[in-house]
């Protein structure tokens, strides 16, 4: 997978792409369904690293956008083998329209109470993980845990 940086008002046209309410009318169980499908694999696949609300999280779903979100609040998880099951629970059908929206902790690094540092927001959309540059340690991590190229 490449690694995209994007300047800010880049990121936040993507995020804004990515979270844009649909329709009503297109919220259907079908629609319901591929949330919980893709929830469904993440846990699946990120059980491997550790434990769900430990390790990682998924917030719960309550917006009509295609976004899957994912809390890693591990740097034990920032492996080569993170990113390609995380991008199985994209929809198949339509999975360019589809995203993963990243919430990236430092459990080695934490705050004075006791909580991980948050180093950034990641996204996983239009094929590649995707960073703002204001998030510098993130980037860095990406490129050298993850094993991804940067375009």
């Amino acid at each position: 997978m490449k690694l995209k940086v994007l300047q800010p008002r880049e990121w936040t046209a993507l995020r804004g792409r990515l979270g844009a309410l649909l329709p009503e009318a297109e919220a259907t169980e079908a629609f319901w369904g591929k949330i919980e499908i893709g929830q469904a694999v993440l846990r699946r696949h990120l059980a491997r690293f550790g434990a769900e609300r430990v390790e990682w999280e998924l917030p719960g779903h309550r917006q009509r956008c295609r976004v899957l979100y994912v809390y890693l609040y591990a740097e034990a998880l920032y492996t080569p083998e993170l990113l390609p099951g995380l991008v199985m629970a994209l929809p198949l059908d339509d999975e360019l329209r589809w995203g993963l929206e990243l919430e990236c902790y430092s459990d080695a690094r934490r705050l004075p109470n006791g909580n991980p540092l948050c180093l950034g927001w990641a996204a996983i959309a239009e094929g590649a993980l995707q960073i703002s540059s204001d998030y510098r340690e993130l980037i860095a991590a990406a490129a050298a845990k993850l094993g991804v190229e940067r375009v």
